[in-house]
C-alpha cells in the first residue's frame, strides 16, 4: 500500500519537509505543535503550522518539518517544527548562521 510518508512496519520514526518561505533560510525561533494518535481509534491535538508558530513566538516562518513517530500502529506522534524569526531572539536555540 502507499502512504504518504515512509512508514516501518514495526517502527517508524522520520522527519519529513513540510514547506519552505522564498526567502533566506534564517532563524531565531523555533516552535512546535503535535497531535496523537492510539490504537488508530483515537486521535487529538493540534499540529497546524499555525499552532506550532504560535507556540514558539514565531512572527515569520522560514520552514517547517513534520516529526513522525509511530509504533506497531498503537501509538502515533506527529509534530509539526516551524522556524522563523521573532521579535526577539530565543538564546536556546541554534541558529543556521550559527551552524
Amino acid at each position: 500500500c502507499g502512504t504518504p510518508f515512509p512508514l516501518g512496519c514495526l517502527y517508524t520514526q522520520i522527519t519529513l519537509p513540510v514547506t519552505v518561505g522564498n526567502g533566506d533560510i534564517v532563524y531565531n525561533r523555533v516552535g512546535k505543535s503535535e497531535c496523537y494518535s492510539i490504537l488508530g481509534w483515537f486521535a487529538g491535538g493540534n499540529a497546524s503550522i499555525h499552532a506550532a508558530a504560535r507556540n514558539g513566538n514565531v512572527k515569520h516562518v522560514s520552514w517547517a518539518n513534520q516529526e513522525v513517530i509511530n509504533v506497531l500502529g498503537i501509538y502515533g506522534v506527529y509534530r509539526t517544527v516551524v522556524y522563523g524569526m521573532g521579535d526577539h531572539a530565543d538564546p536556546s536555540v541554534k541558529t543556521a548562521a550559527s551552524n
